[in-house]
Protein backbone atom coordinates (compact mmCIF):
# COMPACT_ATOMS: atom_id res chain seq x y z
CA UNK A 1 0.00 0.00 0.00
CA UNK A 2 2.91 2.62 0.71
CA UNK A 3 4.63 1.72 -2.94
CA UNK A 4 1.41 2.85 -3.81
CA UNK A 5 0.96 6.04 -2.74
CA UNK A 6 4.50 6.92 -3.29
CA UNK A 7 3.66 6.23 -7.13
CA UNK A 8 0.66 8.28 -6.96
CA UNK A 9 1.47 10.79 -5.15
CA UNK A 10 4.42 12.31 -8.14
CA UNK A 11 1.96 11.98 -10.72
CA UNK A 12 -0.44 14.00 -9.04
CA UNK A 13 2.04 17.06 -9.00
CA UNK A 14 3.57 18.28 -11.75
CA UNK A 15 7.16 18.35 -10.71
CA UNK A 16 9.67 17.40 -8.12
CA UNK A 17 8.77 20.71 -6.18
CA UNK A 18 5.18 19.74 -6.01
CA UNK A 19 5.56 16.36 -5.22
CA UNK A 20 7.22 17.67 -1.78
CA UNK A 21 4.80 20.22 -1.75
CA UNK A 22 1.97 17.69 -1.69
CA UNK A 23 4.17 15.43 0.66
CA UNK A 24 4.06 18.30 3.31
CA UNK A 25 0.82 19.10 2.54
CA UNK A 26 -0.65 15.82 3.49
CA UNK A 27 1.50 15.64 6.62
CA UNK A 28 -0.55 19.19 7.22
CA UNK A 29 -4.11 18.35 6.49
CA UNK A 30 -3.08 15.51 9.32
CA UNK A 31 -1.86 17.61 11.26
CA UNK A 32 -5.24 19.84 10.58
CA UNK A 33 -7.73 16.90 11.29
CA UNK A 34 -5.82 16.26 14.71
CA UNK A 35 -6.25 20.21 15.48
CA UNK A 36 -10.12 19.93 14.88
CA UNK A 37 -10.50 17.07 17.23
CA UNK A 38 -9.68 18.99 20.07
CA UNK A 39 -12.04 18.20 22.35
CA UNK A 40 -11.35 20.40 25.62
CA UNK A 41 -13.80 18.17 27.92
CA UNK A 42 -11.98 15.29 26.74
CA UNK A 43 -8.27 16.83 27.04
CA UNK A 44 -5.97 18.71 29.22
CA UNK A 45 -4.58 21.98 27.89
CA UNK A 46 -1.33 20.29 28.00
CA UNK A 47 -2.64 17.43 26.01
CA UNK A 48 -3.97 20.28 23.56
CA UNK A 49 -0.42 22.17 23.31
CA UNK A 50 1.13 19.09 21.91
CA UNK A 51 -1.58 18.54 19.30
CA UNK A 52 -1.03 22.67 18.47
CA UNK A 53 2.36 22.80 18.24
CA UNK A 54 2.76 19.28 15.91
CA UNK A 55 -0.03 21.52 14.04
CA UNK A 56 1.97 24.75 13.49
CA UNK A 57 4.96 22.36 12.40
CA UNK A 58 3.01 20.99 9.84
CA UNK A 59 1.96 24.91 8.81
CA UNK A 60 6.01 25.97 8.80
CA UNK A 61 7.03 22.56 6.95
CA UNK A 62 4.07 23.34 3.86
CA UNK A 63 5.65 26.87 4.53
CA UNK A 64 9.08 25.63 3.70
CA UNK A 65 8.25 22.89 0.89
CA UNK A 66 5.79 25.93 -1.14
CA UNK A 67 9.38 28.04 -1.65
CA UNK A 68 7.63 31.50 -1.34
CA UNK A 69 4.12 30.12 -2.92
CA UNK A 70 0.90 30.44 -1.07
CA UNK A 71 3.30 33.19 0.88
CA UNK A 72 0.07 35.32 2.31
CA UNK A 73 -1.67 32.73 2.89
CA UNK A 74 0.34 30.60 4.99
CA UNK A 75 1.80 33.33 6.81
CA UNK A 76 -1.82 34.52 8.21
CA UNK A 77 -2.46 30.63 8.84
CA UNK A 78 0.84 30.48 10.68
CA UNK A 79 0.14 33.78 12.87
CA UNK A 80 -3.33 31.94 13.65
CA UNK A 81 -2.19 28.71 14.82
CA UNK A 82 0.59 30.29 16.70
CA UNK A 83 -1.84 32.79 18.77
CA UNK A 84 -4.00 29.08 19.57
CA UNK A 85 -0.43 28.35 21.41
CA UNK A 86 0.22 31.08 23.01
CA UNK A 87 -3.38 31.71 24.43
CA UNK A 88 -2.82 27.27 25.36
CA UNK A 89 0.74 28.08 26.94
CA UNK A 90 -1.08 31.07 28.76
CA UNK A 91 -3.89 28.66 30.65
CA UNK A 92 -2.62 26.96 33.90
CA UNK A 93 -1.92 23.01 34.03
CA UNK A 94 -4.70 22.82 36.80
CA UNK A 95 -7.46 24.71 34.84
CA UNK A 96 -10.37 23.27 34.25
CA UNK A 97 -12.58 22.40 31.09
CA UNK A 98 -14.82 25.74 31.91
CA UNK A 99 -11.97 27.79 32.16
CA UNK A 100 -9.70 27.07 29.44
CA UNK A 101 -12.21 26.34 26.34
CA UNK A 102 -13.53 29.37 26.03
CA UNK A 103 -10.06 31.01 25.63
CA UNK A 104 -9.26 28.57 23.19
CA UNK A 105 -12.62 29.01 21.40
CA UNK A 106 -12.06 32.17 18.98
CA UNK A 107 -8.55 31.56 18.14
CA UNK A 108 -9.09 27.80 17.05
CA UNK A 109 -12.09 29.37 14.72
CA UNK A 110 -9.94 32.11 13.75
CA UNK A 111 -7.20 28.92 12.89
CA UNK A 112 -9.49 27.33 10.91
CA UNK A 113 -10.93 29.99 8.70
CA UNK A 114 -7.05 30.96 8.42
CA UNK A 115 -6.73 26.96 7.01
CA UNK A 116 -9.48 27.70 3.85
CA UNK A 117 -7.82 29.52 1.67
CA UNK A 118 -4.28 27.51 1.97
CA UNK A 119 -6.69 24.60 1.11
CA UNK A 120 -8.43 26.24 -1.54
CA UNK A 121 -4.90 27.42 -2.95
CA UNK A 122 -3.06 23.99 -2.36
CA UNK A 123 -5.43 21.26 -2.68
CA UNK A 124 -6.15 21.76 -6.62
CA UNK A 125 -2.14 20.86 -7.15
CA UNK A 126 -2.02 18.19 -4.28
CA UNK A 127 -5.66 16.12 -4.63
CA UNK A 128 -4.23 12.24 -4.51
CA UNK A 129 -7.25 9.29 -5.36
CA UNK A 130 -6.70 7.03 -2.99
CA UNK A 131 -10.19 5.00 -4.00
CA UNK A 132 -7.66 2.55 -5.90
CA UNK A 133 -5.18 2.10 -3.36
Amino acid sequence: MTLGLICVVPLACGTPEDASLCTAYAEFQNANTAVQAIDPSDQSAADAIDVVENYLAGVRRLEQAADGRYGQQLDTLETAVNDVLLTLQSIPDDATYETWAPLIEDDLETAADATVPVQQAIDPSCTVDTSDL
